[in-house]
């Protein structure tokens, strides 16, 4: 028995990852007033949409505190007084899409990523490609406004290290997505990238292999931090594995051999 390209077109499927955005609350580092704009640093790998920042040393006088912009690296204050010292609770917190209930990840600056992480699921056939689109909405009006992403797809075996992920796809998606409509939070998506067959093998998915996954934001002409770029999700679709025996056993063999494409 043989299974054809038609087939396999007809059977593939779609494992849709929604972008989830937890809660993640930082201390900063202490700056002292110097009349100017300082960074104080901090780790959330994103943009912070929450911030209190309290004095920590004072003289008695009045406190002035005034915000920056804020950067995935750092917090942006000035301090008037050089007898004031103040640190800052910074925080990336679980978002929605202007209150419509839908969940999604707020990028607010080119840069911006959302990380994924999951066993490769025991359905994935490794002897065929898998296909990747980015799932996104924005605030813009503009319809001329492009959107660019990038997506790096790992595969961590059992016993391997953690990583983030820093391969790129055999095929990217759509770069400068046109956005296309002058109406705000419109439900779209990237034409679709490709990671080639044999991105790992059924040993390492049996075993317990993960996924690794960054979507970042690369670049826009639109202005993320005001018209609300949301990543939504990922989509991944993928060829499930034919075996014999029954359903769901995942030590079943092949039904067929590695297809020559």
């Amino acid at each position: 028995m043989s299974v054809t390209d038609r087939q396999i077109a007809y059977r593939r499927q779609r494992l849709y990852l929604p972008a989830v955005s937890n809660p993640m609350w930082q201390k900063t580092a202490e700056g002292t007033g110097t009349g100017s704009a300082q960074n104080l640093a901090h780790s959330l790998g994103a943009t912070p949409v929450a911030l209190i920042a309290a004095d920590t040393e004072d003289d008695g006088t009045a406190i002035d505190i005034a915000y920056g912009t804020h950067t995935a690296s750092a917090v942006v204050v000035t301090l008037t007084d050089s007898a004031q010292k103040a640190c800052a609770l910074a925080g990336i917190t679980g978002t929605e899409v202007t209150g419509l209930g839908f969940p999604g990840v707020h990028l607010t600056t080119v840069g911006d990523l959302v990380g994924f992480g999951r066993r490769v699921p025991i359905a994935f056939d490794v002897n065929w490609p898998l296909g990747f689109r980015v799932h996104y909405t924005s605030g813009t009006t503009e319809t001329t406004d492009t959107f660019s992403w990038i997506v790096l797809f790992d595969v961590i075996a059992e016993d391997g290290t953690l990583i983030a992920a820093a391969t790129a796809l055999d095929t990217a998606v759509t770069l400068l997505d046109v956005y296309g409509s002058g109406t705000a939070l419109k439900n779209k998506w990237t034409a679709r990238g490709i990671k080639d067959k044999a991105w790992s093998s059924m040993t390492a998915v049996e075993s317990g292999a993960l996924m690794s996954i960054s979507v970042e934001l690369d670049a826009t002409t639109s202005t993320p931090s005001s018209e609300a770029c949301f990543l939504l999700g990922l989509e991944i679709d993928y060829v499930p594995r034919l075996t014999t025996g029954h359903a769901g056993l995942e030590y079943d063999a092949p039904l067929v051999g590695a297809p020559a494409v």
